[in-house]
Order: structure tokens, then C-alpha cells, then sequence
């Protein structure tokens, strides 16, 4: 990415995406069989342009309840710090098929 606009714009189009699923896959981990976890609040701190072809996250469960989860996950592409991200997650029970 030489354009200096396509690397702000990974960060805007990609960074949110990767962040949520990210933060979703480590709710899932806490929750119980047969439920699943929704995306209810979130803030993301867009700290740099991404340089690179690759962008990579890590999330880890702050807290978990019964019926919500916090989750934090953070955004980097290469070595520089992209993105942090905090979200609760609704736990929800799936529908019996």
C-alpha cells in the first residue's frame, strides 16, 4: 500500500471488522453450549494509518456474566498498533431448530 489513502482506509474498512470478530470469537469461548454472542456496544480508537499487507488481532474476555461479556481486542499491522477496541456482547440462546 504506497498510497498514503489506502492506509488510512484499511484502517477505517478493515480494522473495525477484524477488531469485532476477533473480540467475538474470545466471547465465545465463556459462553455456553448452545448459545451465541452479539456485537450490543462498542468503541474503537483508530491510533495509526495501517502499513502492510497484512493486519493482525488479538482479543481477550475482560469480564463475563450471565447475559453480557466485555470484550478487548487490539489491531496491529506489522509492528504498529492500529486500533483498540472494548465491546459488550450479548450472550443469546440460539433457536431450536
Amino acid at each position: 500500500m504506497s498510497d498514503p489513502l489506502d492506509r488510512v482506509r484499511a484502517v477505517f474498512d478493515r480494522a473495525p471488522f477484524i477488531a469485532d470478530h476477533t473480540a467475538g470469537a474470545a466471547a465465545s469461548t465463556v459462553i455456553g453450549e448452545g448459545q451465541s454472542v452479539l456485537t450490543a456496544d462498542y468503541t474503537i480508537h483508530l491510533l495509526r494509518p495501517a502499513s502492510g499487507p497484512e493486519l493482525t488481532s488479538r482479543a481477550e474476555v475482560v469480564r463475563s456474566g450471565r447475559r453480557l461479556v466485555v470484550a478487548r481486542s487490539d489491531v496491529w499491522a506489522g509492528k504498529d498498533h492500529c486500533a483498540s477496541y472494548v465491546c459488550t456482547l450479548a450472550v443469546v440462546d440460539k433457536p431450536l431448530a
